[in-house]
C-alpha cells in the first residue's frame, strides 16, 4: 500500500491495482468499517496473470505509477490530472524479470521530485529460498547487473549511502556504483527474534522495524538500537509521522494480537537514557564486588568495550570503545585470573591480555588450538609442598583441547571437552562431547580414563565439593549420571559411575532434553534443566523427584544455587534462559501434595529437613578448597579463586545475607516462584556475588540486566 496525494494505491492478493480515495471520511465518530457498505475503489488497474508489485512517484508536474505483472510485463502509467485516473499505460516492455516481489525506483535524493526514473531494482523470490536482485536500466530497457542476497528481503529503502535492505533478521547497506549497487554491509542485525515490517523516517536517520517481540528504533548511522517498546508484539504494520516544528516523533502500529486496535506512539527527537545496550554482545566479564561495578565486554566488530554500572542510584557511565588490532576474529570465550584477561577467538587464538587496553603491545598469543575455541576455563592451583600458586588454563574446540600451567602446554587431548573442574588442588576432571570422563594428576603428570565416549551426548554437569564430593552427568537425551569423587577414591582408581537417579523428563526428541543443572550447596537438591523450559527439582538424600518449576518458554540456559551451606540458611535457585527467575526451593519442599487425589490442600508429606548444627572440632573445609569449582567461568560466581570468608554466630554462618530471603513469597497461583524478570533476548550465563544479592547478565541482544536488592542509606532510614 502506497499513500500519493489524497489516494491509498493497494495491491490485492488477485494482483489488482485498486486506487482508493482517502476523501469524504464518515460522519459519525463511532464509524467502524464492518458496519458501513463497502465503498467501491475510484481506479482498477488489471493485466493478464496479474500484477505483482508496484511503486508509485510523486513527480512535479504529473504522478507515476510502476508496476511488473507476474509475467514480467513492465508498465508506467502517467497521471496529469489531481484526480488519479487511467486507462492504459503509457509504457508498456515485455521483461524476463518475472515472480518479482518488490520493486523499487532509484531517485535523484538532491531534487526535490527525485528526477526521472532511469533505472529501477526488482527482487525476485528464488526457489532455493534466496532471492536476485536486478537492476534494470529504464532507458534502454535491459538488466545492468544482478546479485544474490541469502537473506530475502522484506523491504528496501534508498539513502544517500545506498539502497538499505532489511530482511528478517539482519539490515544491510548496498552503496550505490557505476554499475549498480555494490556489496552488502551489515548494519544492524538481530538473531533473536524476527522482523516482520519497517519503515524509515523522513529524515533518513532512524529505521523502525516491527518484530515477533515489538517495535526497535535503529540509528541508521551509528548501526545501534536507542528504543524499543514491547507493548505489543508480532507487529503486523506499523508508519511514522513527521511535521516540521515537531519535537516528537508519531508512530502508529496495528499488531495480531491487537485486532482491530492501533497504538500510536509519541517518541522523542533527543537522546534516550533510559536504556541501554551493547550491540551484538555475546562476551563479557565483571566483579560484583566492586562499586562502581566494571563490566568487559566485545562487540560484533570485535571492539573492546568498558561500561561502569553504579549501586547507589543505578546510573549508567557511557561505556569506553576501542579497538585492539590484535583482536582480529570474533571472540566467543573469556576469562580472567588475577594478573591477566584471556580471550579465545573464532579463528583458533587463545590471547592473553595484561589490561583491558586498546595497546596491541599488552596482547600476547598464548596458543594457537587451529579450530573456533568453544570452551575456555581458569583454575589457581596452589601446590601442598612449597605453597607455590600457578594459574592453569583449559581452551577446547571440536576434537581438541590443551591444558596450560602458567601459559605453558602441560596436556593436548584429540577430544572436545565441554566442562571440568579442578579437584582437591591436584587433580583435574574432564568432561568431553560423549560424555567421557578423565582425571589429570598434576603431581604424578598422569591421566586416567574413567568412563569412555558413549553414544549419548553431553548435556549437562555440577560437581558438588566434600563433603559429598561427588559429579552429577547428565545427557542430552535425559540419562544422569552419579560419580563419588573422594580424595581416597581417586588414588585408589575406584571409581565407576552409576546410572542411579530417575528423570522423568516427558517425551520429546531424543537429543533435546536436557541443557543444564545445578546442585545446591549442601548437596540437598537437584536442578534439571530443560530445553522446552521445565525445571525437575530432585531430592538427593530419597533419590526422587520433588516438583517441576515451570516458568520459562525457552531452554533453561543456567541454574544456580544460592551458596549457603549453613543448614538453617533458605535454599534459593535462579534460573537463566529467556527470564531470569527465582524460585524457593524450601516452600516447595514443605508443600508437597497430599497422595489423596481428593484432597487439594497441601500438606508436609516429607520430613522436615534436618538442621544439625556442626560438632566441635569437626573438619571444616577451607572457602577454597570446597568453593573452588564455583568461581569457574560459567558457574557465574564474580570470584573464582577466593571463597567467601566462613563465619560463625549463633544466628549461622552468613546469616545476615540470607535472612532477607526468608519471608519471601511469590503469587497465590505459584507461592515458590519469588520474582520473574523477562529479558529482551536470551541470557547463557549469569554473574552473582557471594552474598548473593547482585545479579548480573547480558543477553544475546546486548542488554545489559543488572539486579540488586535494594538498601536505603543512612540518612533514608535516620529520617
Amino acid at each position: 500500500v502506497q499513500r500519493i496525494n489524497q489516494f491509498l494505491v493497494a495491491l490485492n492478493r488477485r494482483g489488482l491495482i485498486k486506487v482508493w480515495s482517502t476523501k469524504n471520511p464518515p460522519d459519525r465518530p463511532d464509524y467502524r468499517m464492518w458496519e458501513a457498505s463497502p465503498r467501491e475503489a475510484e481506479m482498477t488497474l488489471t493485466i493478464t496473470g496479474g500484477f505483482a508489485c508496484f511503486s508509485v512517484l510523486k513527480r512535479s508536474g504529473h504522478t507515476e505509477l510502476i508496476a511488473i505483472s507476474e509475467s514480467g510485463v513492465l508498465c508506467v502509467y502517467k497521471v496529469y490530472s489531481s484526480v488519479f485516473r487511467t486507462e492504459k499505460p503509457d509504457i508498456k516492455h515485455p521483461t524476463n524479470i518475472r515472480n518479482a516481489y518488490l520493486l523499487q525506483p532509484f531517485r535523484d535524493l538532491d531534487k526535490p521530485d527525485g528526477g526521472a526514473v532511469r533505472r529501477c531494482l526488482f527482487l525476485v523470490r528464488s526457489e532455493d529460498g534466496t532471492a536476485r536482485g536486478i537492476v534494470f536500466n529504464m532507458m534502454s530497457t535491459s538488466v545492468e547487473s544482478c546479485f544474490v542476497d541469502e537473506q530475502p528481503p522484506l523491504n528496501v529503502y534508498q539513502l544517500p549511502e545506498g539502497f538499505l535492505f532489511v530482511s528478517t533478521h539482519e539490515v544491510r547497506l548496498r552503496p550505490l556504483e557505476s554499475y549498480g549497487l555494490g556489496q552488502a554491509k551489515t548494519v544492524y542485525e538481530r538473531k533473536a527474534c524476527t522482523n516482520t515490517c519497517s519503515v524509515v523516517t523522513e529524515d533518513k536517520r532512524f529505521l523502525v522495524l516491527g518484530t515477533e517481540r515489538g517495535i526497535s528504533v535503529v540509528n541508521i548511522g551509528d548501526g545501534a538500537e536507542v528504543r524499543r517498546m514491547n507493548i505489543s508484539h508480532s507487529i503486523v504494520d506499523l508508519d511514522v509521522l513527521m511535521e516540521d516544528g515537531m519535537s516528537q516523533v508519531l508512530l502508529a502500529s496495528i499488531s495480531k494480537d491487537g485486532e482491530h486496535a492501533m497504538n500510536l506512539y509519541s517518541l522523542p527527537l533527543g537522546p534516550v537514557s533510559d536504556q541501554y545496550q551493547l550491540e551484538g554482545t555475546t562476551a563479557f566479564l565483571a566483579t560484583l564486588d566492586d562499586d562502581p561495578v566494571q563490566l568487559n565486554t566485545v562487540d560484533r566488530y570485535c571492539r573492546l568495550q568498558q561500561t561502569l554500572l553504579h549501586d547507589e542510584d543505578g546510573g549508567v557511565s557511557h561505556e569506553k570503545t576501542f579497538q585492539n588490532s590484535a583482536i582480529d576474529a570474533p571472540v566467543l570465550c573469556l576469562a580472567k585470573t588475577r594478573s591477566m584477561y584471556y580471550v579465545g577467538l573464532e579463528n583458533g587464538k587463545l590471547l592473553g591480555m595484561t589490561q583491558w587496553h586498546a595497546d596491541p603491545a599488552v596482547v600476547h598469543v598464548v596458543l594457537e588450538l587451529g579450530t573456533e575455541i568453544t570452551y575456555l576455563e581458569c583454575f589457581r592451583r596452589v601446590r601442598q609442598d612449597d605453597l607455590e600458586a600457578m594459574d592453569i588454563l583449559v581452551a577446547s574446540g571440536k576434537g581438541v583441547c590443551r591444558i596450560c600451567v602458567d601459559e605453558r602446554v602441560e596436556l593436548e587431548l584429540s577430544e572436545t571437552v565441554r566442562n571440568c573442574y579442578l579437584l582437591y588442588d591436584r587433580y583435574l576432571l574432564l568432561i568431553g562431547d560423549r560424555c567421557s570422563i578423565q582425571i589429570y594428576d598434576f603431581e604424578n603428570q598422569t591421566l586416567e580414563l574413567v568412563q569412555k565416549e558413549m553414544e549419548r551426548t553431553y548435556g549437562a554437569a555440577v560437581y558438588g565439593p566434600p563433603p559429598r564430593a561427588a559429579l552429577i552427568l547428565c545427557t542430552a537425551d535425559g540419562i544422569v549420571y552419579h560419580l563419588g569423587l573422594h580424595q581416597a577414591a581417586i588414588e585408589s582408581f575406584d571409581l565407576a559411575p552409576s546410572h542411579s537417579m530417575p528423570s522423568d523428563v516427558g517425551h520429546h526428541a531424543a537429543t533435546t532434553v536436557i541443557c543444564s543443572c545445578a546442585l545446591s550447596a549442601d548437596g540437598e537438591f537437584l536442578a534439571i534443566g530443560c530445553h522446552d523450559g521445565r525445571i525437575i527439582l530432585h531430592l538427593m538424600e530419597h533419590n526422587r523427584q520433588l516438583g517441576v518449576l515451570e516458568s520459562h518458554q525457552f531452554p533453561v540456559s543456567a541454574l544456580y544455587f544460592s551458596s549457603w551451606t549453613d543448614p538453617s540458611a533458605p535454599h534459593i535457585l535462579v534460573s537463566v534462559g529467556d527470564q531470569i527467575v527465582f524460585w524457593s526451593v524450601d516452600y516447595l519442599y514443605n508443600n508437597q501434595p497430599r497422595k489423596s487425589v481428593t484432597s487439594i490442600r497441601l500438606s508436609g508429606r516429607f520430613n522436615t529437613r534436618r538442621t544439625a548444627p556442626v560438632p566441635d572440632g569437626a573438619h571444616v573445609s577451607s572457602p577454597s578448597e570446597n568453593r573452588r569449582s564455583y568461581g569457574s567461568n560459567h558457574s557465574g560466581f564474580s570470584t573464582p579463586v577466593v571463597g567467601s570468608p566462613v563465619s560463625r554466630s549463633f544466628l549461622g554462618e552468613r546469616f545476615e545475607e540470607s535472612s532477607q530471603w526468608f519471608d519471601k513469597r511469590g503469587s497465590t497461583v505459584k507461592p515458590h516462584l519469588l520474582s520473574c524478570i523477562k529479558l529482551i533476548g536470551r541470557a547463557k550465563r549469569l554473574i552473582m556475588n557471594r552474598e548473593f544479592s547482585k545479579f548480573l547478565t547480558m543477553d544475546d541482544e546486548g542488554y545489559i540486566h543488572y539486579l540488586r536488592f535494594y538498601r536505603p542509606s543512612m540518612n533514608h532510614l535516620l529520617m
